[in-house]
């Protein structure tokens, strides 16, 4: 349960944020299944790391001695699955999944693969303004896009937001100052609305607040998981700060 405390105390702190961590998804094993993921602490405005592997490199999907793949798909809106979608036969406009700097093996499996990506900026022939609730794609290789060239679908059901290719979630920053020291986040000079919410790696709600600051430091104690990487969002009504922290 999250505690809150209040006090009429003023304490400066020398910097508004601390610096942006990058967002991440952990996609299951593949091996030839559909893949639906939930990541309920993402949208489509945010900065992403994508992991993928692939568990055995020469069935189901062929990945053997290969050191980049290519990621054909688009957004879900109401208007349709794959909006912003390329012609799959066009890699040169698809985001490149890159072999990781620790998987120095491409012939031996598995194969992990990553690939940072702000889906708003990347599929910006999607009108900002709709609102986005999955991400659908297929990952194939450079031989072609049929067989075990590409894998089945994996939809990635994303936190619903409207779309907005302008917003830099990396460099944005709230009007009090913040910051977060392990389970504790700490507020000053600020009055309004706040909303809290602490997920874990797979997407699950492990904690939330939400309320009105009143004073000048506020602090919020979050019942974080021990040893393990936590997400914290904290939102107000014009802008949105993601934290990953790690509560031993």
């Amino acid at each position: 349960m999250l505690k809150i405390y209040l006090s009429s105390i003023c304490i400066i702190f020398c910097t508004c944020f601390l610096p942006a961590q990058d967002l991440e998804i952990f996609l299951p094993s593949y091996d030839g299944q559909i893949i639906n993921h939930t990541s309920n602490a993402i949208s489509v405005n945010d900065d992403v790391l994508i992991t993928f592997q692939d568990k055995n490199i020469t069935t189901n999907f062929f990945t053997e001695g290969m050191t980049e793949l290519y990621l054909y798909g688009g957004l879900q809106t109401a208007n349709g699955t794959m909006e912003g979608a390329p012609d799959i036969t066009d890699t040169a406009a698809m985001p490149v999944f890159s072999l990781v700097s620790n998987d120095t093996d491409a012939n031996a499996k598995p194969n992990t693969y990553d690939l940072k990506i702000n889906l708003a900026s990347w599929y910006s022939s999607v009108p900002d303004g709709v609102v986005v609730t999955k991400f659908n794609f297929y990952i194939r290789n450079s031989l072609g896009y049929e067989g075990e060239n590409i894998t089945t679908m994996i939809s990635i059901d994303l936190k619903d937001a409207t779309k907005d290719s302008t917003l830099d979630v990396t460099n944005k920053s709230m009007s009090q100052s913040l910051k977060i020291i392990k389970d504790e986040l700490i507020f000053t000079n600020y009055n309004g609305k706040i909303s809290v919410n602490a997920y874990d790696l797979t997407g699950r709600i492990v904690d939330h607040f939400e309320g009105m600051a009143t004073s000048s430091k506020m602090s919020v104690f979050m019942a974080l998981p021990k040893d393990q990487i936590t997400l914290v969002v904290v939102e107000n009504e014009n802008s949105r700060k993601t934290f990953k922290t790690l509560n031993h």
